[in-house]
Formats: structure tokens, C-alpha cells, sequence
């Protein structure tokens, strides 16, 4: 995961704006950090309490099956879990 402060956002465009050309593309990318790396400050954030965390299998996702999410289970009236 990438993650940019709309502060250091701000320094790049500011920075950007006395180039003399512009690349058709252009990119900026912050701090990189890996998803067990984020969970383990998210846990110092909340006092070290721990997240439930699981982890599927490659060969699980490309059938399609997932750990399903509360967030999910409520979703269901509106997507439904299975498309025809």
C-alpha cells in the first residue's frame, strides 16, 4: 500500500509548477508499507489491541471464495452473495 500526505501532495504540485515541461505522466508516491505492517501500527494506535486477522490462499481467491466480512454479510440485500 502506498500512503501520500495531502501535505507532501501540496509541496510536489507547488514544486511542479515552476518546471518548464510536464511528463504526460506523472507520479508521486509516499510512504510504502506492506498490509501486516499498517495493522501492526493500527494495533499501536488502539492500545495493542489486536485485530482478528485472517489470510486466504491464493488458490482459495482465484476459486473465487473469500473470509466473508460483517460488512459484507449486511451487503448481501443489496449484492447479492452469488450473481446468476
Amino acid at each position: 500500500m502506498t500512503f501520500t500526505y495531502t501535505k507532501d501532495v501540496a509541496k510536489f504540485v507547488v514544486e511542479a509548477l515552476d518546471l518548464a515541461t510536464w511528463e504526460h505522466d506523472t507520479y508521486l508516491i509516499g510512504d510504502e508499507m506492506t498490509w501486516e505492517e499498517f495493522i501492526v501500527i493500527a494495533e499501536e494506535a488502539r492500545g495493542g489491541k489486536k485485530f482478528y486477522v485472517t489470510y486466504d490462499s491464493v488458490q482459495k481467491l482465484q476459486s473465487g471464495e473469500i473470509t466473508e466480512l460483517l460488512g459484507q454479510v449486511a451487503a448481501y440485500s443489496y449484492f447479492p452473495k452469488q450473481w446468476a
